[in-house]
């Protein structure tokens, strides 16, 4: 006497089968983001660091229009969250251009993401500018 009759033996094998096959299919059905549709959201820190009396920093801000500000206390920061996607990346950007009639100096302009240094950006002299930029989308 057999436990199973053919019967019963073929639906058992067919079953992992048809389970398999059907959340392969619900997969595709939920899952149908593509790679350029994915979105990522990142925190951004601007920095500038400067041994000059004034700094004009221009940086992008996350609507992606650019900022411009005078700035004259230092280190000065300027955080932000940005969405970005492979289609559309967010490009942080920020360039510092500083003078003093006094003395010449040095300035350095940081971009962090997710509180990382990404960039970084140096200049010596009157009138020079440190520049940085970072392309944000998903996977960097």
């Amino acid at each position: 006497m057999t436990l199973f009759s053919p019967i019963t033996m073929r639906i058992s094998l067919l079953f992992p089968c048809v389970l398999l096959c059907s959340l392969c299919a619900c997969d595709s059905v939920t899952n149908n983001q593509t790679e350029e549709d994915v979105r990522v959201r990142v925190r951004l820190r601007y920095e500038v660091e400067a041994t000059y009396a004034t700094c004009t920093v221009a940086r992008n801000n996350a609507l992606r229009q650019a900022e411009q500000s005078t700035v004259a206390a230092f280190p000065w920061e300027d955080q932000l969250t940005v969405e970005a996607t492979v289609r559309v990346p967010f490009v942080a950007s920020i360039a510092a251009t500083c003078t003093d009639s006094t003395k010449a100096g040095k300035s350095t302009v940081l971009i962090y993401a997710e509180e990382e240094l990404v960039a970084r950006g140096t200049a010596a002299g009157y009138g020079a500018t440190a520049t940085a930029t970072f392309q944000v989308t998903p996977g960097n």
